[in-house]
């Protein structure tokens, strides 16, 4: 994404997520190339409802390695060469369950349209700030819009009451 895609009068405000997301004063743009596939979406800031930013831990793998490796413990088998992989597979089972951590960040429209970006493409030190530049964005845009049409409209809101 370069600056040729912008609109006029748009200024680049800054590039997130290894350059995935591109926020301008007028717009969000989200271009994904992954898996053969190609894929480029484009919302208007005042079109945003809603940015949700989730962490998730999956405690089916901790639940599941604790049953292995109990079940590796205690039951007898008569066969004594199941229940070590039982244990080592309950052992790392747990282990995964400290490597993988799943941040999703989701961004609404007021349409049907969802933007979802992958949880590996924003960094930890960039969520909160990617986070907090697009609110202000978000507030400039719309601060403008009001501002703007305040000006164009016949009749104020006060006039029907």
């Amino acid at each position: 994404m370069s600056d040729e895609s912008l609109l006029k009068g748009e200024k680049l405000i800054g590039f997130y997520c290894s350059k995935k997301v591109k926020l301008t004063n007028y717009r969000l743009l989200y271009k994904d190339i992954s898996s053969g596939g190609y894929q480029i979406q484009s919302v208007f800031l005042d079109q945003i409802s809603l940015v949700q930013s989730k962490y998730q831990r999956f405690f089916q793998f901790i639940i599941g390695g604790v049953i292995l490796m109990i079940l590796g413990l205690i039951i007898p088998l008569e066969d004594e060469f199941f229940k070590p992989i039982l244990f080592i597979t309950g052992v790392v089972l747990i282990i995964v369950f400290f490597f993988i951590n799943n941040y999703k960040l989701t961004i609404y429209t007021t349409g049907s349209g969802v933007i979802k970006i992958p949880p590996f493409a924003i960094e930890k030190k960039n969520r909160i700030e990617f986070l907090h530049t697009l609110d202000q964005a978000i507030l400039d845009y719309k601060t403008k819009a009001d501002s703007i049409d305040d000006g164009n409209k016949p009749f104020k809101k006060e006039d029907f009451y």
